[in-house]
């Protein structure tokens, strides 16, 4: 499964889809310039939006650093959701790890 690239605007939320059946969700501060937050759902609606420095028990942290971090998938569903926020412009990388064929 192909990875997701870009770079985050600050202060401002990312959404990043990933489709398909997998059993992890790789999310990866790229360049390290500034500390990533960052929440996964399955939903992008119900999905909570994460805040910079925030202190939700479903918020994550890179930090600023090159640096990942492997989660189980959110749910059994079809497809994972990553929001993505930071107080600065980093690159990130969000990938979907050991995808499933798909069955007919």
């Amino acid at each position: 499964m192909a990875a997701r690239r870009g770079a985050l605007t600050a202060n401002t939320v990312a959404v990043v889809t990933i489709e398909g059946d997998h059993d992890e969700v790789e999310v990866t501060n790229a360049t390290g310039t500034a500390a990533i937050y960052y929440t996964l759902g399955n939903v992008a609606d119900t999905t909570t939006d994460p805040t910079v420095a925030g202190t939700s028990d479903q918020l994550f942290q890179l930090p600023a650093a090159i640096a990942s971090r492997r989660h189980n998938r959110p749910a059994r569903e079809a497809r994972t959701i990553v929001k993505l926020i930071s107080s600065g412009t980093p690159g990130y990388d969000v990938q979907g790890l050991d995808p499933k064929a798909p069955t007919e």
